[in-house]
């Protein structure tokens, strides 16, 4: 038999791996430098561990191991990347619990209508924002800014640069305690990429910043021309630059600083 994505068991699901054979245990090394303390669970540290095979190799279709193996393919050539996540979620004022009730039909959006950028309708949503931006400077997870986006309750949070192995860290981390903070609160966040069918789509936007390490900047960048063409990519004819305006009149300029820029 096999679980469906409520967790029920269905017999009918055990062509699509069902636990007829047993299920395997799966050896979990620990990354002791992951670990720190979760202030929305008191009394409680967390530590990211990487699964591994059982002669204690990496499992290499990890996610978290193929991010590793990438970032060493790009160091052998002398490039660095820094990485940066633009979170998007749905907020209700209902908790998990009546959502559930409700069959997650008819929720109570915290904005009854479109506002992106709007500074009016974000004031809804200001304690539970300022709880999650709090908690989460208190756990490591440094964050940007923060925007009223275009769907009815959905909410957009930026994380700030950091290496691209600690923010994959961060954003899983972010998105746990997002969830856990709504449940502490009486309310419920989802970050599925469309909770309604008619409703607008939530997606993460991954910024990056690619730099050269103890390597000539132009050898760096035909290195990664070279990544590019193996990957199918198209090569860049010079450094890609992700540019995010600031000024009036783009839309952007619109959105809060999660913290004084002084504090920066």
């Amino acid at each position: 038999m096999g679980l469906d994505i409520e967790q029920n068991y269905r017999h009918d699901l055990e062509h699509v791996g069902g636990m007829a054979p047993g299920a395997a245990d799966v050896p979990l090394v620990p990354d002791m430098t992951t670990i720190r303390r979760l202030p929305w669970l008191p009394r409680t540290p967390v530590v990211i561990c990487d699964p591994t095979l059982v002669d204690g190799s990496p499992l290499p279709y990890a996610p978290r191991q193929i991010l590793k193996s990438q970032l060493q393919r790009l160091e052998s050539l002398g490039v660095t990347i820094q990485a940066a996540t633009e979170l998007e979620f749905y907020l209700f004022d209902e908790s998990y619990e009546a959502a559930w009730d409700a069959g997650h039909q008819g929720l109570t959006a915290s904005t009854r209508h479109h506002a992106a950028y709007d500074a009016i309708a974000a004031i809804k949503a200001e304690p539970f924002v300022d709880e999650v931006i709090r908690q989460m400077d208190l756990a490591g997870v440094q964050t940007e800014g923060y925007s009223q986006e275009y769907g009815f309750g959905q909410q957009e949070i930026n994380l700030a640069h950091t290496d691209a192995l600690e923010m994959a860290d961060r954003h899983f981390l972010f998105k746990f305690g997002v969830k856990s903070i709504a449940a502490r609160m009486g309310m419920s966040a989802s970050f599925m990429a469309k909770w309604a069918i008619d409703g607008d789509g939530s997606s993460c936007h991954i910024h990056t910043l690619v730099g050269s390490h103890g390597y000539d900047t132009d050898r760096g960048w035909r290195s990664v021309r070279r990544l590019c063409r193996r990957s199918g990519q198209p090569p860049w004819r010079r450094p890609p630059c992700c540019s995010h305006p600031a000024s009036t009149p783009t839309a952007d300029s619109c959105r809060t600083p999660s913290r004084p820029p002084s504090s920066r």
